[in-house]
Formats: C-alpha cells, structure tokens, sequence
C-alpha cells in the first residue's frame, strides 16, 4: 500500500495459526504475516523504514532506491547470513549525498537446523554515506558493527573453546557507473576486524581479519523494455588472516607437580579461496516475475581440495 510519503508492505503465509489480521472475511483465523515494512517520510530530508522479518540492508536500499540485479548463488560481498526479526533505517538527504543509520537483530541462518534447535542471536548496527544518486557515477561508504552472541562470523565453537561470541567491525565500499543505453557496472567490497570472546581455552588476544567482494556487468532493457542481463563475479566471506590463540599446557614439571602454560596460535583461514560466477536473466512473465541463472563455483566452501560445481536455476515467483 502506498500513499504520499508513506509505504506499507506484508507478507502472508496461510498456512499457520490465527492472528489478529484482518484480510478478508475467514481469512484472518488462517493467515499470519511472515514479513512487513513500513516507509515514511518525515520531512523532505529525512525518511524512516521499519521492518518486522526484514533486514536493515533491505530497508536501506529502499531508502537509497538501489536497485541492483538478483542473484540466486554469487551472493553479495556481505558478511553471515541472517533469518533478520526486526530492522530500522533511517537516512537523512544533505543534496546529492544521503547519510544512512540502520540497525538489526536477527538469527544466524545454521546449515543443519535439526542437529541443534538453539538459536544463534546477532545485533549489527550500520552507517553508511552515498552519493551520485540518479548520475552515471554513484559511490556508497559503510562502517558496520556485528555483535555475535555465541558464534563467531556465523561459525560454532565447541564449548571447551569458550563456545563463541565475537564482535566485528566492517569497512564497505561501493563504486558504481552507468554507461551507453542500460549498461551497469558495479563493484562493491568489504574488510573485517573481528575480536573473538576469550573463554576456557581461548585467550583475549583471538583477532581475525576477514574478506568479501563482488563485481557486477548488467545491461537493462535487452530483449525487452522490462528485462535485465547480468553477470556477477564475487568471493564470499573469507578468513584472510588470523586465528584463536590458545592457552595450552606446553611442559610438566614433575617436581611441582604443576603444568606450564603458553599461548599457542591456531589459524583459521582457510587455504582455499571459493569464486563464484553467475549469469542471471529476468524478466516480467504470466503477471509475476520470472528468472534464469547459470552458475559456477570454483573451491566451494574455500577448501583447496573441493571439486567445482556449477548448475542452472530457474524460478518463477508472484506477488498477491
């Protein structure tokens, strides 16, 4: 729903217990939204976006009106993957240069949710400064704090280690250039400083200094006036350097009966570097929207010994 200076939007999945929702009649004892966002502007130079099941970096794309290309596989250079509960944005317009200040709590996404049902929490708060909105040259500058409350980049440790938690400061560059009749390209880069929890094992002094990044080629309006082409070349998130330091017995003195301790490194970046590859079509079809991907990995999961894949996605999605 949209009005001036206002936009609302939710989701709904039928198939879950009553709300307090009102659809149409019946509806409301079947429905339940699954998402919902809120965008209003509070005067000509400042705008708002909640979210419920809505990220922050959402909400502030929608505020900055990014609008770049869908990926299913060669995801963004971003950090973990998050399932957001609730996400704010706000930004303020100062001319050509936008001033954004977000802020998000979600749960960290596990790759095997039924070995363990407790939920991993974060909290990140973000600012970012962009420029050269609607012009052939758009750049984008953002400053992330992630707070992990048992995790560590999104990764479990075991208990003897501490069992987790970490705190990560991110630095986000984006340069993007509009050239010819519908040409993007896009380049967009993130570094982080993680500090790890000490725990048991684990000393204060654990650092980690992380990588990720991508490269987007797109060209709008090819075979039809609604359609797009794209290609993006990205590396995910990776351990560039760094480790948990540990504070392990090295020696016994026999006489004293009593263990020698020192701190010993144990490094976490990984000897592989994944790639990831992906040329995505979209288009308006049937009254939804319609995409095609191929795609390519180079050492999946950055493992130095892992095969490459590759594969090819179609989906097809409605709004209601």
């Amino acid at each position: 729903m949209d009005a001036s200076g206002f936009a609302l939007a939710f989701t709904v999945d039928r198939r879950f217990g009553a709300v307090p929702l009102r659809l149409a009649p019946g509806e409301g004892q079947q429905a339940r939204v699954l998402a919902s966002s809120v965008v209003t502007r509070l005067d000509r130079s400042l705008d708002l976006a909640l979210g419920w099941k809505v990220s922050a970096e959402s909400l502030t794309a929608r505020l900055q009106q990014r609008r770049e290309p869908q990926f299913l596989v060669a995801g963004m250079a971003s950090g973990v993957f998050t399932r957001p509960e609730t996400g704010m944005a706000a930004r303020y317009r100062l001319g050509r240069l936008g001033l954004t200040v977000s802020a998000e709590r979600g749960v960290l996404v596990r790759p095997d949710p039924l070995r363990e049902r407790r939920e991993d929490r974060m909290t990140q708060f973000s600012l970012a400064l962009d420029g050269g909105q609607g012009g052939a040259f758009d750049w984008r500058l953002g400053f992330g704090l992630m707070r992990e409350e048992r995790t560590v980049l999104g990764a479990r440790f075991a208990d003897a280690l501490g069992g987790g938690g970490a705190t990560t400061a991110t630095v986000s560059p984006r340069l993007g250039w509009r050239f010819g009749k519908g040409w993007a390209l896009g380049a967009t880069g993130s570094v982080g400083f993680t500090r790890i929890d000490s725990g048991a094992v684990a000393t204060s002094g654990s650092r980690l200094v992380s990588s990720s990044w991508s490269v987007d080629l797109s060209r709008e309006g090819l075979l039809a006036d609604d359609d797009r082409l794209a290609l993006r070349v990205s590396q995910p998130l990776r351990v560039e350097r760094g480790g948990l330091d540990l504070n392990l017995p090295v020696a016994w003195d026999y006489a004293m009966q009593s263990a020698t301790f020192a701190r010993m490194p144990l490094s976490l970046a990984p000897k592989g570097r994944e790639l990831d590859a992906e040329l995505a079509w979209a288009t308006a079809l049937w009254g939804g929207d319609a995409s095609a991907s191929v795609f390519f990995r180079k050492q999946p999961g950055h493992f130095a010994g892992a095969a490459d894949d590759g594969g090819l996605a179609v989906r097809w999605s409605r709004g209601f």
